[in-house]
C-alpha cells in the first residue's frame, strides 16, 4: 500500500492483454480484443476492459466500447457490480 501521494489507498497499477492469474495484492485492468454483431450496428470491434477474472472483488467492472462498421458509429457495453461481504 502506499503511504505518500495523492492515491494513499490504491495498490499499484497492473495493465495486463488478455486475463491472467490475478494478485491480490494488485490492482489490475485486464483488456481484451472484443467482437459483435447486429442488425443496426453490423459488424463491431473494439477492446473490452474489465478488472476481474477469477478473484472475486467488492467493486467489479467491465466496459466495452466497440465501433459499428454499418452504422459508423460508437456502440458498445457497460457492467458495474458492488458486492458486500459478510463474515458468517
Amino acid at each position: 500500500m502506499r503511504i505518500n501521494g495523492a492515491f494513499k489507498k490504491f495498490e499499484p497499477l497492473r495493465i495486463q492483454f488478455l486475463p491472467r492469474v490475478e494478485e491480490a495484492n494488485k490492482s489490475q485492468l485486464f483488456f481484451t480484443p472484443a467482437l459483435g454483431f447486429n442488425i443496426h450496428n453490423g459488424l463491431m470491434a473494439g477492446i473490452s476492459f474489465s478488472n476481474f477474472f477469477m478473484l472475486k472483488k467488492n467493486f467489479e467492472f467491465s466496459i466495452t466500447p466497440l465501433y459499428g462498421f454499418e452504422s459508423n458509429s460508437i456502440a458498445g457495453v457497460a457492467d458495474f457490480n458492488y458486492t458486500r461481504f459478510f463474515n458468517t
